[in-house]
């Protein structure tokens, strides 16, 4: 009887303790924040920096001071308002399980409006990635009230969307998306108070950015090519581009306009474009052109650089009037391009910011797996080179170093054909001599086991 009451007090006595150990083992709750209506829990990941946790806001006491919600996120919306001061906002896709860190350890997106330039930025940081800033804007209304209320839709697959003071800022894809799944806020001067902050999670989709502005000029047959403007990571002023019956001309610098229709196999085809270089600085127009072969299977931003960018094939002219055929998406340094071919010769009456070239680039699979490439200036062939690391992207589209630049013409062909499947390679074949004889010894065996034969050891125990 002695030894049942010790038993019993010792359970007692542990079931006493239990809510202790559960509540010295969560981190404490965020009275302004919630997370799919439930308040979150959270602490700081910032070594010894400190976070005063009220129910009047999420205050860092220090710059350079990270906070990380326990709950997961791997995808949805987070919303919250915030007052300004220095690089601030919110970091998500956050990998690793680091809870001391700053710019190192982990990876992970930081959506933020930096206070000296009243931009709204999106970047991604840490071990493996360095700085790597992927968009800026004028942050909407950044003068016209003390605090900032930042917005973030995340599809978990790279598509981000960029809100403040409810204006989109941007749309966003990241061809090469973080994977983690935490999410918390970030402050880079001290005293920057966080408040109605509201997380909704959501299941990562593959969405990408909406394309369909059409181009009337520019036709397969009697389809008409659609596509989406996009910008590179240094644009600020919304990567625009105006669109009539007869051209489509970019409004801003570091612009393409990729078409969303009628993908283009590397294997038999061509892509043709007729376009003019923009502004008068001709040391700055050395890329007009096109790009084809991006590796991407949705609406990602694409430009130059592989930290933002899918790879992808460019064919232009330069300032000098020399075809060049390159490839982007190779270099992690500014304005970089891998340039596989520059051509020997001109391209005669061609003067930039005034005339009109007729870009094409020809293209062929070899029996090797490497890919020839004929490049073309208004009629005349000025480069052939072959890839023996071919691209494979399928998508196509117009780019442009400089503002101003007028595309009146895009033209995609694919001359190749899917093979016919041979019919002696289909047809029924009578079985070999070996799967005859295997088919014959199944049977046997079937035989044997319904005749009793062959017994089960369960059976023969029994």
């Amino acid at each position: 009887m002695k030894k049942l009451f010790s038993v019993l007090l010792v359970i007692a006595m542990l079931a006493c303790m239990l809510p202790v150990f559960a509540v010295s083992a969560a981190n404490p709750e965020v009275p302004v924040a919630k997370v799919d209506g439930v308040t979150a829990t959270g602490a700081t990941a910032s070594g010894n920096k400190v976070w005063n946790n009220t129910a009047d806001g999420l205050i860092n006491t220090e710059g350079n001071s990270i906070f990380v919600f326990d709950q997961e996120f791997k995808a949805g919306t987070v919303e919250l308002t915030m007052t300004k001061g220095g690089d601030t906002g919110i970091i998500f896709g956050l990998t690793g399980d680091s809870m001391d860190f700053w710019e190192d350890k982990v990876q992970y997106y930081f959506l933020f409006v930096n206070n000296s330039t009243k931009e709204i930025i999106l970047a991604k940081t840490g071990d493996g990635i360095g700085w790597c800033w992927m968009k800026s804007m004028t942050c909407p209304d950044y003068d016209a009230k003390d605090t900032i209320d930042l917005k973030l839709v995340y599809s978990g697959k790279g598509h981000i969307e960029m809100w403040a003071n409810g204006v989109m800022a941007y749309d966003y894809c990241d061809n090469n998306p973080l994977t983690g799944t935490r999410v918390g806020v970030r402050a880079g001067a001290a005293n920057v108070t966080f408040t109605n902050i509201n997380i909704t999670t959501a299941e990562p989709s593959d969405e990408g950015i909406k394309g369909g502005v059409e181009l009337p000029f520019a036709k397969v047959g009697d389809k008409t090519l659609t596509g989406y403007v996009s910008g590179g990571p240094w644009t600020n002023d919304g990567s625009s581009a105006t669109v009539t019956d007869t051209s489509l001309v970019h409004n801003t610098w570091a612009t393409t306009f990729v078409i969303d229709n009628d993908t283009l196999p590397l294997k038999d085809g061509s892509l043709s474009a007729t376009v003019r270089a923009g502004n008068t600085d001709v040391g700055a127009n050395w890329l007009t052109g096109i790009f084809f072969g991006i590796e991407a299977n949705k609406n990602v931003n694409l430009w130059k650089r592989n930290a933002y960018s899918p790879k992808a094939y460019v064919l232009f002219v330069d300032q000098n009037k020399k075809l060049i055929l390159s490839k982007a998406g190779m270099y992690n340094e500014d304005d970089r391009l891998e340039d596989l071919q520059v051509s020997e010769a001109i391209v005669e009456n061609y003067e930039i910011n005034k005339d009109f070239v007729e870009i094409k680039a020809e293209f062929k699979a070899n029996d090797d797996g490497s890919l020839t490439i004929k490049g073309y200036a208004n009629g005349v062939q000025l480069i052939e080179y072959t890839d023996a690391a071919p691209l494979t992207g399928e998508r196509y589209g117009f780019g442009a170093r400089c503002g101003g630049s007028e595309l009146t013409s895009l033209v995609p062909v694919n001359n190749y054909v899917e093979p016919t499947p041979d019919p002696s390679q289909t047809e029924d074949k009578p079985a070999q001599t070996g799967d005859m004889t295997a088919l014959t010894l199944s049977v046997a065996v079937l035989a044997l086991i319904g005749t009793g034969v062959i017994v089960s050891k369960k059976r023969r125990a029994n």
